[in-house]
């Protein structure tokens, strides 16, 4: 199975923002390189989320609205989804919004 980063590194939509952690726990600053090659992002990083869910709305501009919400029941959270497009409900937030930035015209 493809981890989540490999599979956003591999959207159109994907680039790297500043202020985006690695894996290996390095801030992507604007102009750095091929450093950058083998990394994927650290999408326990909140910077890093927000940065994710920025290049969402990119993606599907002008919906910049998008966001994401969790499908809550009695027992907590069952799953997570961006509101406004219809896409299956995924285990994480970083999993839908990286199944939204798949899905991207």
């Amino acid at each position: 199975m493809i981890d989540l980063g490999s599979r956003a590194l591999a959207c159109k939509g994907w680039r790297w923002l500043p202020g985006m952690l690695t894996t290996f726990g390095e801030r992507y600053e604007l102009g750095d390189g091929p450093w950058l090659l083998g990394h994927t992002p650290d999408f326990t990083d909140p910077a890093t989320m927000g940065c994710l869910l920025s290049l969402v709305r990119a993606a599907y501009a002008p919906a910049i609205w998008l966001t994401t919400g969790a499908l809550l029941t009695a027992g907590g959270v069952y799953g997570w989804r961006v509101q406004g497009l219809t896409l299956a409900l995924c285990p994480t937030e970083a999993a839908a919004l990286v199944a939204a930035l798949e899905a991207a015209p």
